[in-house]
């Protein structure tokens, strides 16, 4: 029963999600978002497991309503306050599996609204500060609790070994968790309907420019900091690297200027038009 309600409550707020990003940065860009959090990662197993369940589900609710925010024009303070919140809201439901994936999201809807970088970054080191920041109070609360916590032994030392302790799953050298993170993601199930419907529409995706794919970067400096836990529980973490494959495609996207699916299947006729044409004056 409890399994089902997991199910239900993600498939509101997925719904809630695509909406409002709809809303905010067009269709297009949200099945471009999407397509890869959906196929390039275990969310369609996710309700089976509850702490999972709800941590995505405050991911997919708390972006949608921050898209809601930007697009009803909320003054940049109003928005700092809520990355606040939401960092510290999301200390209590997830432990260290996809802190990046929020403020991903957080940002890349700002910078594709027009909001600038400035406040983008305001808001992702906030969201950061507030998850670490109750971290630390959750620290203090358990040595008044309990004095025979030990700073050193339950903190300090747990936090260095995910940092870069020693495991056999881990391997030492730079990138290596981020290798290991999008390899586990592009070897998803997933790519066995979403890379025939790449090859098959050829879908007219421009290089994104930097200022608007960059949030896609928030995960990277997160897998390399944590290198260790990345890399032994990659199979869930690669849940953010394949959200930020969605951040950059959706962000392709719009640099095409694609905002409606139609403009997909059109955009890719004429390339395949412009292709069997070129082959005709070749032969």
């Amino acid at each position: 029963m409890l399994k089902l309600l997991n199910l239900l409550v993600l498939l509101v707020l997925a719904v809630f999600f695509c909406s409002e990003a709809a809303k905010l940065i067009g269709v297009a860009a949200t099945i471009g978002l999407c397509a890869p959090m959906l196929f390039m990662s275990d969310f369609v197993r996710i309700w089976q497991i509850t702490p999972h369940a709800v941590s995505t589900g405050v991911i997919l609710g708390g972006a949608a309503i921050f898209a809601a925010a930007i697009r009803k024009r909320a003054a940049d303070l109003v928005l700092i306050v809520m990355a606040a919140a939401f960092g510290t809201l999301f200390n209590f439901v997830d432990f260290l599996v996809n802190p990046p994936w929020m403020p991903m999201l957080l940002a890349f809807f700002l910078v594709a609204a027009g909001r600038g970088a400035p406040i983008a970054l305001i808001c992702v080191a906030t969201w950061f500060s507030a998850y670490g920041a109750t971290w630390v109070a959750k620290w203090v609360a358990a040595f008044i609790v309990e004095p025979s916590f030990d700073i050193k032994t339950d903190v300090i030392d747990t936090a260095l070994f995910r940092i870069s302790g020693a495991n056999v799953k881990v391997w030492h050298f730079p990138l290596a968790a981020t290798a290991k993170v999008f390899t586990n993601a592009f070897l998803s199930w997933g790519m066995l309907i979403l890379l025939p419907v790449l090859l098959i529409f050829r879908l007219p995706l421009r290089r994104p420019p930097l200022s608007l794919a960059w949030p896609a970067l928030i995960p990277i400096v997160w897998f390399e900091i944590l290198s260790n836990h990345s890399q032994i529980h990659a199979f869930f973490v690669s849940r953010s690297a394949a959200a930020a494959i969605g951040v950059v495609a959706a962000a392709a996207l719009m640099a095409a200027r694609v905002t409606d699916v139609r403009q997909i299947f059109v955009a890719a006729r004429r390339w395949s038009s412009r292709d069997g044409f070129r082959m005709r004056e070749i032969q």
